[in-house]
């Protein structure tokens, strides 16, 4: 009888390991997308809307954009939907605005379909994120922030996700001091 079962759960254990791999490779890939495309441009939002020209990625407009759009009031907000192997699709926002009295740049990255799960361990090894200074859950949402030196900057990381309703899907931006 053991025979029997153990056959068909090696057949799914193989059947899986692609998919397991995948995301592996979906978390690490989006968790480089971010730290390459946000944060080593940071402060200089320029320097991501002159990527996005030169890699041709695709500009979001109306409602698209406002999904990207931080609780603000009037942010000035530029965002791209990046669909380009071998990274999988996300989007790319970038805004400025004040903060505690000083004049910030974020970026943010968002992918609605990945988990959390698979980018977090990578952001961890990548940022060297520990406990973060903020972990709260609202309205089904979490959201964590860290405070990290980076490039010898202040950062702020700010990673939020759906996992606490059983969703898929994150954003995660990096605020720095904008450069005067």
């Amino acid at each position: 009888m053991r025979r029997v079962l153990i056959l068909p759960a090696i057949l799914l254990c193989v059947a899986l390991a692609p998919r397991a791999q995948a995301a592996r490779d979906l978390g690490k890939d989006l968790a480089l997308a971010f730290v390459g495309s946000c944060l080593l441009a940071l402060p200089e939002l320029g320097h991501i809307e002159a990527a996005a020209k030169e890699k041709k990625w695709e500009p979001l407009e109306g409602d698209a954009l406002k999904l990207l759009t931080p609780n603000a009031p009037d942010p000035v907000l530029k965002g791209w939907l990046v669909d380009r192997a071998p990274v999988p699709p996300h989007f790319i926002a970038i805004t400025s605005g004040m903060f505690r009295g000083e004049d910030m740049a974020i970026c943010r990255l968002s992918n609605p379909y990945a988990p959390v799960t698979a980018i977090f361990p990578h952001l961890k090894l990548a940022l060297g994120l520990n406990r973060p200074a903020t972990d709260e859950i609202s309205a089904g949402q979490r959201k964590r922030v860290w405070q990290i030196e980076f490039r010898q900057q202040t950062t702020l990381v700010t990673l939020s996700d759906s996992e606490p309703m059983g969703q898929h899907g994150f954003t995660i931006s990096g605020m720095m001091k904008a450069k005067k």
